[in-house]
């Protein structure tokens, strides 16, 4: 199962493009650079936050996401034609919001 999550700085970075290349009067799609899979999100806030997870195997769920869809992400990249490049991986994304989280810092 993978995701997209994305950084505040490329937000921001997508939201300048907009504001440079008006009227822009369309759904846009935000991405990371590199999107992540939910096993590496989870070992990677284990490692960094102390996250404890318990795996339940899937026959035991009634209707897991991962037998639907892989991929929880868009790869629309309009934006891309707008002048958004993302700089920042879905992974570094989470570290980024979980420590300021965590620290009671706003990004």
């Amino acid at each position: 199962l993978y995701r997209d999550y994305v950084h505040p700085a490329d937000l921001a970075q997508l939201i300048a493009c907009c504001s440079r290349n008006r009227p822009v009067n369309r759904a846009i799609e935000v991405y990371s650079c590199e999107p992540v899979s939910k096993t590496k999100v989870l070992k990677f806030c284990a490692r960094e936050f102390g996250l404890r997870t318990t795996a339940v195997a899937p026959e035991f769920l009634k209707n897991p996401a991962s037998s639907k869809v892989p991929n929880y992400y868009s790869t629309n990249r309009w934006a891309s034609s707008i002048g958004y490049q993302p700089e920042y991986s879905a992974e570094q994304a989470v570290a980024a919001v979980g420590h300021a989280i965590l620290s009671g810092k706003i990004l």
